[in-house]
Order: structure tokens, then sequence, then C-alpha cells
């Protein structure tokens, strides 16, 4: 698979202040990325996972249909490349330790994850698309998780069961958790339950399928800022099957900053509290409306999903009640693309994506030459040496029309890259030999912002006489091979 410049170097780097056990998987090294995982479950100490930006991992394979039988309630085999000698095709991770997963806006195809009593994992930036392994849902969690800008899609469940049988459980198709789990800027979305045709000898039938296909709670479970939308239940399954969440008589679901779209536990069997700011499409088993919640029987969202590198997004229709829906004191600071929710607003949607915001100073977005279309010779030239760590390169003019060459190093949050400012100086000449080394002296501080694909917007304070405080409006030069831009422009 060809790998992009910049994602290459990447994987080059030394990564300062993480552990030993670090690694950093090249665009769609499966084989790689089995290692890590694997290597998760036997190290001491916490493993860090770092994927391409933008990557694509795919594991092939199919496994069984699901079967439903009393007392079997779970989605196909689970294996541990550990215990099995090598990955089985098709089967989920089973994590047994601590284990931190970035994606960097890569999608997982194929994988699904078992997190056993044990572990912790954190799962960030990721999309898992489980197209064409129907056995696997995304996450079974029975130990401590975080999922934080992950989307969860394509899983197609399959189900028979076995004559005479009237009632079995769907334990969750996206998620099942028996843990702890908390959810930030998560979409659970295209997933759909279906069965063997042939299964039963007469339709219509009596047969109960209880349970919620994106997420069937035992345990506790905290979300902010979800999407549970577009899930399809194919021939009438089932009345007991809810599309977007069950609660069963032990769980804790808080939910708040979300659009629930959809039906949440059938006949009520265990409360959703609410913590504010949601969308439900049919709350009645909520346990009570709280603030600035609200009730739209048909959410809708624009389709199909619109794909930014790998990542496939639900955004909101026009007129959805789930626009600003939010104060600012209770949005978290990115969504699910990464892409900043404030900017000049005291408001933010609810759901997993925000509106119209725009876009990260990521690798893709910033990488690359702007200039200025009114001055010719000025530009900066923007780079990525780390992730988490910017090089700019400012080649502009003092107040005479004099060259004035500085740089800075900086680090990215949000849509902004604050910079601290620096020019060499030396060495000097003496007699027609170089003497002396050169120093770098700060001179001012610089902020650049993204305002879209191909705007930046850059501030700056400078300490030197040649050169006063001021700000520029950048342009684009062209786009780097193989980095694309998502501006967020609904």
């Amino acid at each position: 698979m060809k790998l992009s410049l910049t994602t290459l170097l990447l994987s080059l780097l030394p990564l300062p202040g993480l552990a030993e056990s670090t690694f950093v998987i090249e665009n769609g090294d499966v084989e790689a990325l089995s290692t890590a995982l694997c290597q998760a479950n036997v190290a001491d100490e916490p493993v860090r996972v770092i994927l391409a930006v933008d990557g694509f991992y795919e594991f092939p394979g199919r496994g069984p249909r699901v079967s439903v039988f009393p007392g079997d309630q779970k989605m196909g085999p689970f294996g541990s490349c550990l215990r099995r000698g090598g990955l089985a095709l098709g089967e989920p991770y089973q994590l047994d330790r601590k284990l931190f997963l970035n994606g960097r806006g890569s999608e997982l195809r194929g994988i699904g994850f078992e997190i056993r009593e044990q572990a912790e994992v954190t799962l960030a930036d990721v999309d898992i698309n489980l197209t064409g392994t129907p056995q696997i849902r995304a996450i079974e969690n029975r130990g401590r998780t975080r999922l934080e800008r992950v989307s969860i899609s394509g899983v197609r469940a399959e189900f028979e069961a076995a004559p005479g049988v009237n009632s079995a459980t769907l334990p969750g198709l996206g998620i099942y958790n028996s843990g702890r789990l908390e959810a930030v800027n998560v979409s659970l979305f295209n997933l759909i339950a279906d069965f063997k045709p042939g299964t039963f000898p007469q339709e219509p039938f009596s047969f109960c399928l209880a349970g919620g296909m994106a997420l069937y709670n035992t345990g506790a479970a905290q979300l902010r800022h979800v999407t549970f939308g577009m899930q399809f239940v194919a021939r009438d399954l089932s009345e007991c099957l809810v599309t977007s969440i069950f609660n069963a008589p032990e769980g804790q679901v808080v939910v708040g900053q979300s659009i629930v779209s959809g039906q949440v536990n059938a006949a009520c069997a265990g409360d959703i509290q609410s913590s504010g700011d949601n969308v439900f499409s049919a709350p009645e088993c909520v346990a009570e409306l709280v603030s600035n919640d609200a009730v739209d029987a048909a959410t809708a969202f624009v389709l199909p999903p619109i794909t930014s590198g790998y990542r496939r997004v639900v955004p909101l229709t026009p007129d959805h009640p789930a626009r600003g829906r939010v104060a600012a004191q209770n949005c978290v600071s990115l969504d699910q693309r990464g892409h900043p929710r404030l900017i000049n607003a005291s408001r933010c949607d609810a759901g997993a994506v925000e509106t119209n915001s725009p876009p990260p100073a990521s690798v893709g977005v910033v990488t690359g030459l702007w200039f200025e279309p009114d001055r010719d010779g000025a530009y900066l030239q923007v780079s990525y040496v780390r992730p988490s760590e910017v090089l700019v390169t400012w080649q502009t003019f003092d107040r005479d029309g004099n060259n004035l060459w500085l740089y800075g190093l900086g680090s990215p949050q949000g849509n902004e890259i604050s910079l601290e400012l620096f020019r060499n100086r030396g060495p000097f000449t003496n007699a027609g030999r170089l003497e002396g080394s050169v120093t770098a002296n700060r001179v001012g501080q610089g902020t650049i912002t993204t305002i879209s694909c191909d705007e930046l917007a850059f501030e700056f304070e400078l300490v030197i006489p040649e050169l006063e405080a001021g700000d520029q409006l950048l342009s684009r030069l062209a786009f780097s091979e193989a980095l694309g831009c998502d501006d967020g422009a609904f």
C-alpha cells in the first residue's frame, strides 16, 4: 500500500515523552498492529499504539453466523491472538491490560475488541467499520473503556435460532458493556439486525429478540456528545428489539449532549438518566427529561454519511433541533473529527459532529506552503515533525523591504498552532574565515489559525525593530500528495 511521505517520516521519528512500549504503525500494516495488540497483553507497563494519519487497516475474513440460544449471548467466537497462537480471521481481539490506541483518523475494518475485566483501554480518533464481518460487535467491555472521537458502523448481524425458541437476547451490535464505559464524541450508525432465511417454519412468527442494537448495557455507561442514528431491523425481526440503547435493570446509563434516534429500552427494563442537552426521538424510557432536552420524533440526518479521509461522519440536517442546543460550559472542545466546537460562539451542537466548524490544525490540513497573494516572495512553510510538534519557516520582508527569515516551533490545539518565533545569528566572517557559532534568539510569538482548507490566518508579535506586530491572511499553494482536508462545511 502506498504511503504518503509525511506518514513515512512520522513513523521514523522518535517520540519524546512516551514509554518504550510505544508502537508507531505504518499505513495498512495489519501484522504490525496485531503484534502491538498482542504486546499490550503481556507488557507490565501501558502500551501506546499510534496509527498512520487517515490510515486504513483491513482484517479480512468472515466468521460463523450469530447463534441465538438461551444462555448463549456471544457474538461468535472470542479469541486472543496470544492464547490462540495467532489472530483468527474475523475474530475480535481480547485485551487484558492497559492500552491506549490513537487512530489519528484511521479506519479499522473487520476487527472488534473484547476488553476483559482487568483491562483499561482507551480508543481515540479511530473509525471501526465491520462491513463484511457480521459476527463481530465493535466493543465488548467488561473492564474500563474510554471511547473518544470514535465511529462504529457497518455491523450486520445475521441470526439463526433453534426451533421452538421464542425468545433470546441480543447484547448489542455496536457496544456491549458490563463494565465501566465512557464515550465522548462517538457515532454509532448503519447497524443492521437480520435473520437467516428459513430459520423459522412460518412467517409471520412469534419471536421476541430483546436487546439494544447500538448499546446493550448491564454496567455503568457515561455518554457525552454521542450520536445514535440510522440503525435498521431487517424484516421486522422483533418488537422487543430496540435500535439505540437497552439498559438492563442492574445497569446505569447517563446520557448528555447527545442525539438518540430510535427506541430505547423495550418495556423500560432499566431507566436511562439524562444529564441534559439531548435530543430524543422516543424518550418513553428516559427517567426524566431535564434541562434543555428536546423530543423530535423524526430525528433526521444528512444521507449518505460524509467521508473525510477514512473518517465517516453523520451530519445534521439544516433545521435539526440538535444544532446550537448546548451551552458553551457543557460543550467538549472538539468534535468527533477533532474539529473545534466553539469558535466565536456561545453554543455548540448536540451529538458527535459540529456543524460548520473550521478544520483542526492537523497534518492534512496545514502541512505545505502558504503564501500572501498580494506579496510576492512572502510565505510560510508548515510541517509536522512529530504528532504534537509543528515547525514553521517564515520568509517575509522587513519595513525597508529586505528579506527576513524567521522560524517557529509550536503545538497544535484545536484549529490553532501557538508558536515561539526565533531568528538565528552568526557565524561572522574574519579575514575570509567563519568564526563563532549559530545562536537561536527568540524574537516573538505567533498564532496560526485555520479558517478553511485553503485559508490560514497568521498573527504575530515581535520584539525586533525590523518588523512590527501584524497579521496575514494566507492561501494554500497546493495539497501534499495523499493528504486531504475536510473544512467541516456541510
